[in-house]
């Protein structure tokens, strides 16, 4: 299957969501982006190895991988497969043997991060595609697919559409709360309704 290959850009906050994040990777030629969203630890954990860049401070991800390139060749590869229900999913393989592992996507982009991309990461060419958007470093937001939003994520973009009467953002939302097969528990009705 074709692949494409990515490359880690950034960790960010969403506004207005402190239990989570995202973290921004793109093709080779910084044409696309993708936005993989995270929970706050993952955030946290990319914060602060970005804020030690070119520090000797090394914690057990970095020593674990160190000692896996030690013991073996590292022939090992990440390719982002699956989104569903708000999550990517991956798997990490073993090329010499063909073991497999599954994984968060999120902790795809961590593994990869931490190697230094010897363990490369890559997205099946039709996932990239839908899940892609225009990459522009300058832009001020991002365009994130329904399909990758957190189920909390998503009940709060469809009261905010409906509280800002956008109908055919609300009708797109609804549709996939029911592909997930949400409980809406009075989702439509905006928090500040008069009883």
């Amino acid at each position: 299957m074709a692949r494409v290959k990515l490359t880690f850009n950034m960790a960010t906050e969403v506004v207005g969501n402190k239990e989570g994040g995202l973290l921004i990777v793109t093709d080779q030629d910084e044409t696309r982006q993708v936005a993989i969203p995270c929970d706050e630890r993952t955030l946290s954990t990319f914060v602060h190895r970005l804020g030690n860049m070119g520090t000797d401070e090394q914690d057990l991800a970095d020593v674990m991988v160190k000692i896996l390139e030690w013991q073996t060749e590292l022939d090992l590869e990440i390719v982002i497969d699956n989104v569903k229900n708000g999550r990517y999913h991956a798997i990490v393989s073993n090329r010499a043997t063909l073991a497999q592992l599954p994984l968060r996507g999120e902790d795809a982009v961590l593994l990869n991060f931490i190697s230094d991309d010897k363990i490369p990461l890559y997205m099946e060419q039709h996932l990239f595609e839908k899940q892609s958007s225009e990459f522009n470093a300058n832009a001020r937001g991002i365009s994130l697919p329904v399909n990758a939003i957190s189920d909390e994520m998503l009940k709060e973009a469809l009261r905010k559409a409906i509280a800002d009467e956008n109908y055919e953002l609300a009708s797109k939302i609804n549709e996939e709360v029911k592909r997930r097969g949400l409980d809406l528990n009075d989702a439509s009705a905006p928090d500040d309704r008069e009883e």
